[in-house]
């Protein structure tokens, strides 16, 4: 059976009958019962920080910071397992899981922040994601968790989105200006 972290643990109700026990179960006799494991595992955790990339350089340095107020998805193998919130400073800790393999973090970024449709390169404190669309949801590297792990690398660096523009013109006049000339 499973229990939760510091719960109670109980074995399923045997019924033991002498002479009908498996003899494969490593003792060799009828009379008694050896399938009965416990396994147990230290919790891992997964986290770290969602922060606004402001040079683009995929790490957390200089004007760089902390998102507050950003939804992260925790899956595992696809499926949501929990939602965090990140901090003032823009952390996010996911804890008391599992053991497992498939754990990937998304990101909804909100929606006053507009983004570039591509997040910060990889480096050290860099980012772990990828986004697909602007305004979309960014999903974080898959992650391997083993027991008692603790994985704050599941950094993900928002790029603020950026414009350029301004006017095309006919210059009839052919000086440069936008004038009665045209």
């Amino acid at each position: 059976s499973q229990s939760t972290p510091g719960g109670l643990v109980t074995s399923p109700v045997i019924n033991l009958q002498v002479g009908a026990e498996p003899t494969t179960d490593g003792d060799g006799n009828a009379n008694s019962e050896l399938t009965v494991d416990f396994g147990f595992y230290a919790p891992a955790s997964l986290g770290d920080l969602v922060f606004l990339d402001n040079n683009n350089d995929g790490q957390l340095n200089g004007a760089d910071a902390g998102v507050s107020g950003v939804t992260v998805v925790l899956l595992q193998n696809g499926t949501p397992v929990a939602t965090n919130v990140t901090s003032g400073t823009g952390a996010y800790l996911f804890t008391n899981l599992p053991p497992a393999a498939g754990y990937q973090v998304q990101v909804y970024p909100p929606a006053n922040l507009p983004l570039n449709s591509t997040l910060t390169p990889g480096g050290n404190n860099a980012d772990n994601g990828t986004q697909a669309a602007p305004g979309g949801v960014i999903n974080g590297a898959s992650v391997t968790l083993t027991s008692g792990q603790s994985s704050l690398t599941q950094d993900i660096g928002l790029t603020p989105a950026v414009s350029l523009g301004n006017l095309v013109w006919l210059d009839t006049n052919n000086d440069g200006l936008i004038n009665d000339g045209a």
